[in-house]
């Protein structure tokens, strides 16, 4: 009796039909090789992007430190600026006391600028209460002894206004004045003239034995 899965009259089995493949579906290996390196120069490209977005985000950061302390320092100057511009103005009406300055600050503080006018400038207020010491607030009163403090005394000229004559002393000189004696005073023959006839100096080179002789002798006489 025949096997079910043989066929008839003993032919050999058909072989299966060989599967049909799309090859529509598969990407060519060189097409798949740019993919790929396409695909890595595109993630080096972000990452190079993301660490120069990072340096600029911290650039970033310390420009708004920086402006931040730039606006810092301008309003400590500006400060500073209008302390100094208080201080001189205090000064200025003979408020040198540091309390005092600072009640006088504290003070003008509460002063409230008159109805439809602008509030007056700190020098000014304190002026006003320098000019009239009546309307100073009581806080203030310590600006009294700092305004009623005494002046210096000015030199006082002379009495008579006029030199006073000094006592002439010896030979002329005022009196006190030291004297100046002469080298020659006390020697003997000091006070003797001059040979006669003229003498200027060169005059005995000129002089001839019989004339230098002469000369010699009416000085020894008249000594």
């Amino acid at each position: 009796m025949a096997d079910a899965n043989t066929p008839p009259n003993g032919a050999a089995p058909a072989a299966p039909a060989a599967a049909q493949v799309d090859m529509s579906k598969f990407v060519p290996y060189d097409r798949f090789q740019q993919v790929v390196a396409e695909r890595n120069q595109l993630q080096v490209t972000l990452e190079a992007q993301t660490t120069e977005t990072d340096t600029w985000r911290e650039k970033a950061a310390t420009s708004d430190t920086l402006a931040s302390q730039l606006e810092a320092q301008k309003v400590a100057h500006a400060t500073e600026i209008e302390s100094w511009q208080t201080k001189s103005a205090a000064y200025k009406h003979g408020v040198t006391d540091p309390d005092l300055v600072d009640l006088t600050l504290w003070q003008y503080g509460r002063v409230a600028a008159p109805e439809g006018e602008a509030k007056p400038e700190y020098a000014d207020w304190l002026g006003a209460l320098k000019a009239d010491p009546t309307t100073l607030p009581t806080s203030l009163a310590g600006l009294r002894d700092a305004w009623a403090a005494p002046a210096a005394p000015a030199a006082a000229p002379s009495a008579a206004g006029t030199p006073t004559p000094v006592a002439a002393g010896a030979n002329g000189a005022p009196a006190g004045t030291a004297q100046v004696v002469s080298p020659n005073a006390g020697v003997v023959g000091s006070a003797a003239k001059p040979p006669p006839g003229s003498f200027a100096p060169g005059s005995v080179a000129k002089m001839t034995t019989a004339e230098y002789r002469a000369y010699k002798e009416a000085g020894r006489g008249s000594s």
